[in-house]
């Protein structure tokens, strides 16, 4: 339902100076209104991209523009979707084409939600989505050794500095965990000495020389290395070539990004499924969700040609080799409306069990930074609101390779997320500019994006679930508000204002007259049930236990305890916390009820 602007706006200006750190589940119900004339959502959206055409096409240096100065060479798209608006949201789409592709000899001119760009490393998400689909879960913690067998014969001759594959999974592989060597010897120098050495007519040797390098090669890592470029090797191959190769880290310590291990868990994926690189995407991801622009191989041909965005020389930055063993860490190509085809699907569980994609969708790992988390394949960005200090965790999959990168950005506290794809061709000698302006292009869409969707989510549970609740047979009320807690150091939710049961003041009576928050814990059961739990919050939130004055074990406590003290003051097997609202399709409430007290109250017009 569309709401006033000047309200909505008011929402948005709550200025408070602590951070929350709540449940790791919404505040509110998700926002459903994304797209209406009087969406903060669709507000947003205009001011951001009115923003890039000042730029863009007026060529305006302004405060607002500051973040994205230098990005003109770049071709790139943008794409809302959502869950809750699903076909109106993915209407909020921004396309931009550079200089390059207006010039551009083979492929599209323009660009739109259509428009086939490479998706870097995005492909490792699909990757492992692939793997969520193929594997069971006593695959995804089996050794490789006992998935590949070339590592198995490599792993029974090593040496004591050459990795134990028979600690290495594939969920290590999905997950950074694995130790091993970034990209093996896809980035080794030796490529680089053959084409000089070629180039000038010189032995490989005096190469080395030239570059500062020991010319008195080992045989066997020199063949090795040559074995590991050969972008057909076979699985035992690849096993012999980089089998051996030391670790830079030990299996499950830190995650280190490498390209190598997704290559690794594409080969796992194929072995398990029996199917070859391109049907395992077009089988198991593709085909299932509608994906029909999404590609493992660079489409030369009408009708795909014509809408690719080819930034630079066909073979060079188009055109890889077919299957090879490299695709399954970046060889991938998408579309912006594909891209959310894919966001739609992990979201809402197309292919997965709901509860196999709540578990892979968390951390794995911690960072030494406190904003970022790392899962399998996630990057998870911890974003802080400015304006509350909340903390809203977006699982993103961000991709840069060569002249062309991207991200799919999955944001559960609002059950939407957005895509974004880009590209631009550099010369290998000239500056490398294309990756950071592309991070500024995300920023800027970012900033502006998810401070809308919390408040369009707070605006919508005040018109929607804040009012009165009465029983019509005993003397039992409940008021719901918005931002009237007196918890203190808490950021806007919505509140209980008064609670009378069977003439009682339960406020009083359990909760020392405060009025308690009321924090989403179960924000939508499956599809067709009308109901939305809400969890009683009472204690005060602190982003670290240095903010609430107290030591790292203290403050587990005193710093973040909700998550210890929820669903207390039981009855009969009832939780006095626990309130269930049912909702309509629409997601007004109609009533709510107590676990507690079992009583049902209906909410006044």
């Amino acid at each position: 339902m569309p709401f006033s602007t000047p309200t909505l706006g008011a929402l948005t200006l709550l200025v408070l100076p602590h951070a929350l750190a709540d449940f790791l589940t919404p505040t509110y119900p998700y926002p459903s209104d994304l797209t209406s004339n009087t969406s903060l959502v669709r507000a947003a959206w205009t001011n951001a991209t009115e923003t890039f055409d000042a730029y863009f096409k007026d060529g305006l240096n302004t405060t607002a523009t500051a973040g994205i100065l230098g990005t003109e060479n770049v071709t790139f798209s943008f794409g809302l979707f959502s869950l809750e608006d699903p076909l109106a949201a993915s209407d909020l789409q921004y396309h931009r084409a550079g200089p390059q592709t207006i010039a551009a000899l083979n492929g599209t001119t323009t660009v739109d939600g259509d428009s086939i760009y490479r998706i870097a490393s995005v492909s490792k998400l699909i990757t492992t989505f692939a793997g969520q689909i193929a594997l069971n879960n006593t695959v995804w913690y089996q050794p490789i050794t006992e998935i590949l067998p070339g590592f198995a014969i490599v792993n029974a001759n090593r040496s004591v500095t050459a990795p134990d594959w028979s600690t290495i999974t594939p969920h290590d592989l999905a997950s950074h965990l694995s130790g091993i060597e970034a990209t093996g010897p896809l980035e080794d120098i030796l490529l680089s000495v053959f084409t000089d050495s070629q180039a000038k007519n010189i032995s490989v040797y005096d190469v080395a020389a030239e570059a500062g390098l020991d010319p008195d090669y080992d045989p066997v890592a020199l063949a090795q290395a040559t074995l590991g470029l050969n972008l057909s090797a076979t699985p035992e191959e690849i096993a012999a070539a980089i089998g051996s190769a030391p670790p830079v880290f030990l299996s499950k310590t830190t995650p280190a990004y490498s390209n190598l291990g997704f290559m690794l868990l594409g080969l796992v994926v194929q072995r398990i499924s029996g199917k070859d690189l391109g049907v395992v995407y077009s089988d198991l991801v593709f085909t299932p969700l509608g994906m029909n622009d999404s590609f493992v191989n660079a489409p030369l041909a009408s009708p795909y040609l014509e809408r690719s965005v080819i930034v630079g020389p066909l073979a060079a930055s188009w055109a890889y080799p077919v299957d090879a063993y490299t695709i399954p860490s970046g060889g991938l190509l998408s579309t912006i409306n594909d891209l959310n085809k894919l966001g739609v699907g992990l979201m809402n569980s197309t292919l997965l069990p709901r509860d196999q994609t709540r578990g892979w969708m968390k951390p794995v790992a911690s960072l030494a930074s406190l904003s970022y988390n790392i899962g399998a394949p996630w990057e998870i960005v911890r974003y802080v609101h400015n304006n509350t200090g909340k903390v809203t965790d977006i699982y993103t999959k961000l991709g840069d390779s060569g002249s062309y990168g991207g991200m799919l950005a999955l944001i559960p506290d609002y059950n939407a997320g957005f895509s974004f794809l880009n590209g631009q061709y550099e010369p290998l000698t000239g500056p490398q500019t294309r990756g950071k302006s592309a991070l500024k292009l995300i920023d800027h869409i970012a900033a502006a994006i998810i401070p809308a969707l919390e408040a369009q989510a707070a605006a919508e549970a005040v018109k929607k679930i804040a009012g009165r609740y009465t029983s019509s047979t005993v003397n039992s009320t409940l008021e719901i508000g918005f931002n009237e807690t007196t918890i203190p150091n808490t950021s806007p939710s919505l509140n209980i204002n008064s609670w009378i049961s069977n003439g009682t003041d339960m406020l009083a009576l359990y909760y020392e007259s405060e009025k308690p928050r009321l924090l989403v814990s179960i924000p939508k059961f499956e599809a067709g049930c009308g109901e939305i739990v809400f969890q009683i919050a009472q204690q005060e939130q602190f982003p670290t236990y240095q903010a609430a004055g107290s030591g790292p074990f203290s403050g587990i406590y005193y710093s973040t305890f909700d998550w210890a003290t929820f669903d207390g003051d039981r009855f009969l097997g009832g939780s006095l916390r626990t309130w269930r609202t049912h909702v309509d399709e629409q997601g007004f409430a109609t009533q709510i009820s107590n676990d507690g007290t079992r009583a049902t109250l209906v909410k006044e017009v």
